[in-house]
């Protein structure tokens, strides 16, 4: 498949998420960048598989964290009881220091960096998607970065860091991301 039809699906399967998420007034308005993020997360969730052993169950849901941003936690309110790969999503807001037990997706804001590094490097190998919008998070060993380019919220992958988690990362995904390595811009 080439990047482009790759990203056309990627799009085309965004879409209707970004719809979703987007408010539906009288008049037409602009999808915030928190939604537009919230729809990436959600999509992530599809593209991305765990390993049995991060879940309780076979009904467990997945569990979308976040720490420090209320309007990311807010943005991600309408996918709660939504499905990613048969499993019901749930959105949980973590204070600074909480406890990412069982959380499948972590977003970080870049706000909140100093006080959730600790936070990030507790968790290890576990087998969570690390996502933030902070500058050199995915090259800092992150999973995945948020970067706004030209007014477009786009995304950076590394995928070392993916696998050190033990997460399997689509190629699909992998060809609509900025692939970086860690130490490497």
């Amino acid at each position: 498949m080439s990047i482009r039809s790759a990203r056309l699906l990627f799009l085309l399967a965004f879409l209707p998420v970004a719809l979703w998420c987007a408010p539906v007034p009288a008049r037409a308005q602009a999808l915030t960048e928190e939604q537009v993020k919230a729809a990436y997360l959600y999509n992530f969730a599809k593209f991305v598989e765990w390993p049995e052993s991060a879940f309780s169950g076979a009904a467990a849901p997945l569990r979308i964290c976040v720490v420090g941003d209320e309007a990311m936690v807010e943005a991600l309110q309408p996918l709660a009881g939504k499905e990613a790969k048969g499993r019901p999503v749930t959105v949980t807001s973590l204070a600074r220091g909480g406890d990412p037990e069982g959380c499948h997706i972590l977003f970080v804001s870049a706000g909140e960096w100093r006080g959730a590094r600790a936070l990030l490097e507790g968790l290890g190998r576990r087998p969570v998607l690390t996502v933030s919008d902070r500058t050199g998070f995915a090259e800092g060993g992150g999973v995945v970065q948020f970067l706004v380019e030209e007014n477009r919220v786009r995304f950076a992958i590394n995928p070392d860091a993916g696998q050190r988690a033990g997460l399997k990362i689509s190629s699909r995904l992998l060809q609509l991301a900025q692939i970086v390595q860690e130490g490497k811009p």
